[in-house]
Formats: structure tokens, C-alpha cells, sequence
């Protein structure tokens, strides 16, 4: 319908008739109308509705009869349309309306975790942290056993100043429930006042602040500023009055759980009378064990805070050489103003200046003289204290890499000490493996050939076991080293601690804390203190244990072997070992148990006793000797 209207209309307009009377040609809407602007001359020769009039009245705006009805039409679809969507909103309202709990329960979570992340990343950008959370009252304890009622701020930043910021590090509370700032003008106390209680109120609110992670806030009950000036002329409201009304009402409010922060105390009025009030309003808090931070430039105030228990004085440097202020806090001294240098550094000229210098009392001036020094003093200090903390430091890592290169020479020391043992086990191993070869050989060869190569390898190695390193190693009896031993030279024989051995000195490194020493055939350099130069006193001289723990043969053989309760397959290699072994002894004659029972073990040893090439002869053991239940036999 809207398209037909259109259509028809704009050919009214691109008529010969329409071009004369239109004044635009064009189709235009007035009032939700669709007209034609006309000429106001010609607005006879058109028949419609007028429905407006420009505001130059040379043209109307006219609706042509021919388009009422379509127009009408138009109007009606456009309301049922409105009346449509009016009932669809409805019915989805309804029905949406049915989860409202639940919708609404969803944007509370989504708010919550829309705060979360914008915490997340106001900490990320501004390098943000939690601070402790303790409780207000000094005499409470908080988590971790901190006192109560401390407030703690380390490296804090004002959110504003951003990386201009010069960090801030204060503690109130723990001795001192009134600090006291002072310092040069534009010097940062009233920045300081305020990222003071800025920090406070955003860890109060559970936002991130831009501080150390073990900065600690006190659950305050309220937070009271008087910071600023806001005089107004209409109220009849001068700037001295309108602190006054803010320390009342503070003073009204406040309690012993409270934060105070006031700036300027006690000035834009008389000196000494503005000096008067301060102290007493100081008093007044001190009294209240209200939590207090003022700045100011009073000579009395600094005084008073020096003077009394529970107050304390806090400074913002200044450059002792340019006067110019570092924004740095310093607790403990208090500080000048600086009034005249920062005059003449803002541009005063330097006549004034210096005539304002010469009325200055001496006192005053050696007082600024005093603080100066004072500031310039504690400089000093803080960099002698930088310089040895950094020498500790220095001395501490030092002395951690002197003792791990002590403790990789100990273990490159126990290292050589493991190989050279590994090695001397490793040639045992062989020798033990000759010596089971030449066992074997006995018992497989019955020739008198084999049997003397057999044991002309024992002996070699026997001979070899009892020769250098595998020969025991005298060790003197020490209960008493006589005094005067002397020091270690080439050629002595030492004991070397660790192994449990003696070994013969090769070289001496004193200067090094070195000797070189041999065993046997190896060579080893140790430390001086890993060996020791023994004199007896008695003489009297103990074979120790020999380096090698696993004895190649005992030393004595019994001459009978039970076998009583042992298993048929346990018989042949123990009895075979026993016969090695009696035979490495020089034993004539042993005696074999196996008792009678079902008589299997009997017959396995007198078997392998028949074949066996170190037996000469057997038979079983008579009245006196065990009878059928023993085996005599004879190498």
C-alpha cells in the first residue's frame, strides 16, 4: 500500500501540471502524511488537505484528495501493525516473565564476574595486589597473628599519578596512632593525604590497590577528609570557617576505628591561634585512639609530635643542593618548608626573595639550617646502609659459591675414590672367575695333567690375591700417636681416611692443600686433611680388614658336612663346594651326613661321591661313626 501511495503521488508530481504548482519535486511526510510541497500561489489548483506551512509561508503542504482513502488505508495497517508487535512484545514479556528469578539471578552473577575481571584487570595494568585485610581495634589480632589496627603501606602509588608516581611506604598504628607530615610546598603531603585514604577506601571496597602484597588496611568504620578548600561567598562561608565546620562534624563522627586525614591544620587564620587549635584538635584524636594523619607547616605541630607518646613525624624530602622536592615520605624527622626556595624556583624574583631571607630571625634560620643537615645526614646513612647491605650480599653469595665449589671437589674427591674401588672389585671379579674355572676343571677332568694345571692356576691366583693391593694391610694400633709426627713427606706411608687403606705419598702440595698417593698401581691426588701420617706408640701392630670384604676361601674347613633337611637339587653344588673346599685344606679324610629317612639324599651323594675326581674312596660310616646315615671319605 505504502509502495502504490508513493507511486501515485510522485506521478503527480512529475506531471506537466505538477511540475507547475510543486515547489520541490518531491514527496514529503507531515504528521504521518504523505503531501506534496506547493506553491502557496498555486495551492487552489491542487484539491487536498492542508497539513502544514513552512516557515517561510511560501509553501504548503498538501495532501491531494485522490490519495485520501489509500492514506486512510495506510493508517489503519500501521496501527494494526502497532497493535501487533504491541502483542507479540506482550506475549514474550509473559513468558520471559515466567524465568524472572532466574534472569535476574543471572545478572547478579553476570555483574559479579563483570567486577571481578575489571578488578582483574585494573590490577594487571595499574600492577595491583590484595592487601591484608586486618581488624581495626588495636588490641585485636587478625589472621596470621598481626596486630590489629595497623595501617601498612609498602610502595603504595596514588591510582591517578600512574608511573609518575613516586611510591609511598608508611606504617601507622603499631607506635604511633598521629602522624604528622611536613615539608616543602608542592613537596606531595596533600598527595600523600590522599593516596592515603584513596588506598584505604578501595581495599575497603575489595578493589585491588597498587601497593606491595603485604601493605595491611584496618577494617575502618568510616574514613573522614577534611582536604581542599570550598569557601562560598552566597553562604557567607570563608575558607577558615568551612574547615572548622568539617573538623566538627569529623570530631561528631569519628571513633577509635576511624581514619582522620586532615590537611592544612590550623591555617587561614592568625598563626598562633591556628597553631593553638591544631595541637588541641591533635590532642583531641590522640585521646580517642583515633587513627590520624594532618599535614602541616607549624613549627608547634612538629614539636608536639616529637615531644609526645603515641604521635610521630614524617617529612617529604628535598634536595639538600637544589631544594627541589623529591616526593619521597620520611617517617621519624620532620621536615622544612622551604617556603623561600620554593618561591624562587617557581620564579619569584630573587631580590624579594633574599630580602624575605634577611627578615627571617636567626633562630628560624638554624632551624631550616638544622633540618637540612638533618636530611642531608639521614642521606648519608640510607646509602652507607645500601652500600654494606649490598656488600652482604656480596659476601653471602661469595661465601654460598665458595662452598659448592668446596662440595663439588668433595664429590669429584668421593668419585675418584668409587672408580678406584669399582676397579679393584672389577679385577677381583676376574681373579674369583679364574678360580671358579680351575674348580670346574677339577671336577670335569680326572687326569693328573689336568689336575696339576688346575692347581697351579689356584696358586697364580692366590699368588696374585696376596700380593699388593689384595694383601691385608697392617694397621697400627692408635691408642696413643705419639706428639711430633712431623709433616707428610715423599715416600711415607699414610692412611688414607676414607677408603680405610695405607697407601705411599707420592708428591706434596702444601700450598694447594694437595698430596698425590699410590695404591698398588693407582695414583690419585686428595686432599691433605683425607689423609693421616700415624706413629704407634706401642709398636704393637693388627692386620686390619683387607680391601676387598668377600673372603676368596675360608680360612678353616669343618672336617663333616650335614646335609640333613636339605632338597635333592641342593645336594650335588654343596656337596661339590664342600669338596673343593676340603681339598684346598689338605683334609685326608671327611665325613658326609645325609641321614637314613627314605634314603633319596644317600643316594645322590654316594653317586656323585663314585664319580668324583677328588675322591679317592668311601664307604659307610660304622657303629661309633653314624652308621648307614653317614658317608667316610677319602681325598
Amino acid at each position: 500500500v505504502r509502495q502504490e501511495l508513493l507511486t501515485h503521488l510522485q506521478a503527480i508530481v512529475t506531471s506537466p501540471r505538477g511540475r507547475k504548482i510543486a515547489q520541490e519535486p518531491i514527496v514529503t511526510e507531515r504528521q504521518g502524511r504523505y503531501v506534496i510541497p506547493v506553491k502557496v500561489e498555486c495551492r487552489r489548483q491542487i484539491k487536498g488537505i492542508v497539513h502544514d506551512v513552512s516557515n517561510t509561508e511560501a509553501t504548503v503542504f498538501i495532501e491531494p484528495w485522490t490519495t485520501t482513502d489509500t492514506q486512510n488505508e495506510l493508517r489503519e495497517l500501521v496501527a494494526a501493525e502497532k497493535d501487533e508487535i504491541e502483542r507479540i512484545l506482550k506475549t514474550l514479556s509473559a513468558e520471559a516473565g515466567a524465568f524472572q528469578s532466574e534472569i535476574s539471578r543471572n545478572i547478579e552473577l553476570i555483574a559479579e564476574l563483570d567486577l571481578a575481571l575489571a578488578k582483574a584487570r585494573y590490577a594487571r595494568e595499574a600492577k595491583a595486589t590484595e592487601p591484608i585485610i586486618v581488624a581495626a581495634v588495636r588490641s585485636a589480632r587478625a589472621e596470621g597473628h598481626e596486630p590489629g589496627g595497623v595501617l601498612k603501606l609498602v610502595e603504595a602509588r596514588h591510582p591517578l599519578l600512574g608511573k609518575k608516581a613516586v611510591p609511598l611506604s608508611v606504617e601507622i598504628g603499631r607506635d604511633c596512632s598521629v602522624l604528622v607530615i611536613t615539608g616543602p610546598n608542592t613537596g606531595g603531603k596533600t598527595v600523600a593525604l590522599k593516596t592515603i585514604g584513596l588506598l584505604s577506601l578501595m581495599a575497603l571496597a575489595g578493589l585491588p590497590i597498587p601497593a606491595q602484597a603485604e601493605s595491611r588496611i584496618p577494617l575502618f568504620d568510616g574514613v573522614y577528609a577534611d582536604i581542599g578548600d570550598e569557601q562560598s561567598i552566597e553562604q557567607t562561608l570563608s575558607t577558615f570557617s568551612w574547615h572548622i565546620g568539617n573538623i566538627v562534624h569529623i570530631i561528631n563522627n569519628a571513633t577509635a576505628q576511624s581514619l582522620v586525614l586532615l590537611d592544612e591544620l590550623g591555617t587561614n587564620t592568625d598563626p598562633g591561634e591556628g597553631s593553638a587549635l591544631g595541637r588541641a584538635i591533635l590532642l583531641h584524636f590522640l585521646s580517642q585512639r583515633t587513627m590520624i594523619v594532618a599535614t602541616t607547616h607549624y613549627t608547634e605541630l612538629k614539636a608536639l609530635a616529637h615531644a609526645t607518646d603515641g604521635m610521630q613525624n614524617a617529612a617529604l624530602d628535598v634536595d639538600p643542593v637544589t631544594m627541589a622536592p623529591t616526593y619521597h615520605l620520611t617517617v621519624g624527622i620532620p621536615g622544612g618548608s622551604n617556603a623561600l626556595a620554593t618561591a624562587s624556583r617557581l620564579g619569584l624574583p630573587a631580590e624579594i626573595v633574599s630580602r624575605a631571607r634577611n627578615m627571617l630571625s636567626k633562630g628560624a634560620q638554624k632551624i631550616e639550617a638544622l633540618l637540612i643537615h638533618l636530611v642531608t645526614e639521614q642521606k648519608n646513612v640510607e646509602s652507607l646502609r645500601h652500600s654494606l647491605e649490598k656488600e652482604l650480599n656480596e659476601a653471602e653469595q661469595s661465601d654460598a659459591d665458595l662452598k659448592n665449589r668446596l662440595r663439588q671437589l668433595e664429590e669429584e674427591r668421593r668419585r675418584i675414590i668409587k672408580q678406584t674401588r669399582d676397579q679393584v672389585v672389577r679385577e677381583a671379579a676376574e681373579l674369583q672367575m679364574k678360580i671358579r674355572g680351575a674348580a670346574a676343571d677339577l671336577r670335569k677332568e680326572k687326569s693328573r695333567e689336568k689336575l696339576e694345571q688346575a692347581k697351579k692356576t689356584l696358586a697364580e691366583a692366590r699368588e696374585k690375591l696376596d700380593a699388593e693391593v689384595w694383601q691385608a694391610r697392617p694397621a697400627v694400633e692408635m691408642e696413643e700417636t705419639e706428639a711430633g709426627a712431623g709433616p707428610i713427606a715423599n715416600g711415607d706411608t699414610v692412611w688414607l681416611k676414607e677408603a680405610g687403606v695405607s697407601v705411599t705419598v707420592l708428591s706434596v702440595f702444601e700450598e694447594r692443600g694437595l698430596v698425590e698417593v699410590q695404591a698398588g698401581k693407582v695414583k690419585m691426588t686428595l686432599r691433605l686433611d683425607g689423609v693421616e701420617k700415624r706413629i704407634p706408640s706401642t709398636g704393637v701392630v693388627k692386620t686390619g680388614a683387607a680391601l676387598i670384604r668377600r673372603e676368596m676361601s675360608k680360612p678353616g674347613v669343618s672336617p663333616e658336612l650335614d646335609l640333613r633337611g636339605k632338597r635333592a637339587e641342593e645336594v650335588e653344588p654343596l656337596l661339590d663346594d664342600y669338596l673343593n673346599e676340603a681339598s684346598l685344606c689338605s683334609l685326608s679324610q671327611v665325613r658326609i651326613i645325609h641321614g637314613i629317612g627314605t634314603g633319596t639324599v644317600r643316594q645322590i651323594v654316594r653317586e656323585m661321591l663314585a664319580s668324583h675326581p677328588l675322591v679317592a674312596s668311601f664307604r659307610p660310616g660304622e657303629q661309633g661313626e653314624g652308621g648307614d646315615g653317614v658317608t667316610i671319605v677319602s681325598m
